[in-house]
């Protein structure tokens, strides 16, 4: 549970092969037709507490808001969230030879290094061998003394200004060890998620979905799953916007089951009546 970060819709592009992912952040928030909701979820707090769990950063005059707090629960999803995405995302990209021992050399061991971690500064060597040796064993061992690092590292903290226990306790990481998180974070972002190559795949699938978001909206009742378009008829019949019953159920699909609905959708070649939706 975050702040209440309310969501904007930007203007629509001319067409879909203009359309850039960065004015839609963030993925994830709260809109402005679900404050009904999130009132109802925040109801137990103390109007103190609600005050301070709303309140949010705004960096850019018309950029989207972030929360400054979060729940406890949401602390730790979020901190597991990193660590995967620090951690195993940088396994992938050794496997793939998207990150190589050099670049790891020039670009990422002197920052960690620079860190003065006692765990770093025993282990740092052993780790880099371990990841390039191109024994797959020996890699997931190397990864496995990261990710066994930073879990050991979390500890509870206290914010003061709450009174409720779920929002009063977070999860969290020490100075150094957050520090080395975010430099393996920042690493992957620079030379493996920001990498042509990755981002193309990334607008393929931003394409895919935008055409089947169309294609759904544009006859929902005759397109939708029979159990999702009743909701949206429900939606329909009570006035409310029906197209996030749309988004809900296409933030539901997994890769695969959004592959295989688009090639229904659009490739003549692929898709059949028996295929199961």
């Amino acid at each position: 549970m975050h702040a209440n970060v309310v969501g904007k819709y930007p203007e629509k592009p001319a067409n879909f092969r203009q359309f850039k992912a960065s004015n839609w952040a963030p993925p994830k928030c709260v809109y402005q037709e679900e404050q009904d909701l999130l009132n109802w979820i925040i109801e137990p707090f103390s109007q103190a507490d609600k005050s301070l769990l709303q309140e949010v950063n705004q960096t850019e005059p018309d950029g989207h808001a972030k929360a400054k707090h979060a729940s406890f629960d949401t602390s730790i999803m979020d901190l597991a969230d990193d660590i995967a995405y620090g951690v195993h995302d940088l396994e992938d990209a050794i496997v793939l030879g998207m990150v190589t021992k050099d670049m790891w050399l020039e670009h990422l061991e002197p920052k960690l290094a620079a860190l003065a971690s006692p765990f770093l500064a025993e282990n740092l060597n052993d780790i880099r061998t371990q990841l390039f040796s191109r024994q797959s064993h020996l890699r997931k061992e190397a990864i496995g003394s990261l990710v066994s690092w930073f879990i050991t590292s979390c500890q509870v903290i206290e914010k003061t200004q709450f009174e409720h226990p779920l929002l009063r306790f977070q999860v969290g990481l020490p100075e150094g060890q957050r520090q080395a998180l975010n430099l393996l974070k920042q690493f992957e972002m620079q030379h493996i998620i920001q990498r042509p190559e990755v981002q193309m795949l990334v607008y393929k699938g931003q394409q895919m979905l935008l055409e089947m978001f169309e294609a759904y909206s544009a006859d929902p009742n005759r397109l939708l799953p029979r159990e999702i378009a009743n909701e949206w008829r429900k939606s329909q019949e009570r006035e409310e916007n029906g197209l996030r019953i749309i988004c809900d159920y296409m933030a539901s699909m997994t890769d695969d089951y959004a592959s295989r609905m688009y090639n229904k959708l659009f490739v003549p070649s692929l898709g059949s009546v028996f295929e199961p939706m």
